[in-house]
């Protein structure tokens, strides 16, 4: 699926509201792609103009309005998640983990999982997925 683009040789920094949200990924859940070795899935920079970063993961920040959920899902890769604001309760193949801010959430591969927030604030989080997401990596149960 990699483009033909050449690989990125400069150091690239992405300017706060420069990046642009992809269209929700779930009612009340928005993201911004980041970093994806796939230049369609780069929100923060034009790929065409610049070429497709070298690395194997996808880097992303979510938000989850409070009062919604990320509804049960499976992906068939690894999922790193630090909480920048908020509180959230993931439910992660049964088990119950209550994360708040500055808390990291290791996902494994093949794990079901859910994300409700908890409390008067949206859910904020960084997620790193390893190998780089991929629609055919998630499955929604």
């Amino acid at each position: 699926m990699t483009q033909s683009l050449p690989p990125v040789k400069k150091p690239l920094v992405f300017k706060g509201d420069f990046v642009k949200p992809t269209p929700p990924v779930f009612e009340g859940v928005t993201l911004k792609s980041f970093i994806h070795p796939e230049p369609m899935f780069n929100d923060g920079f034009e790929s065409v103009d610049i070429g497709r970063p070298e690395v194997r993961y996808s880097f992303g920040l979510f938000i989850i309005e409070k009062g919604k959920f990320w509804p049960l899902t499976r992906f068939s890769i690894s999922e790193v998640d630090y909480i920048l604001e908020g509180q959230a309760e993931f439910e992660i193949e049964g088990e119950k983990i209550h994360a708040q801010k500055g808390d990291v959430v290791y996902i494994p591969p093949h794990q079901a999982r859910t994300i409700h927030v908890l409390g008067d604030q949206n859910l904020k989080y960084l997620s790193i997925v390893d190998p780089a997401w991929l629609p055919e990596y998630e499955e929604v149960l």
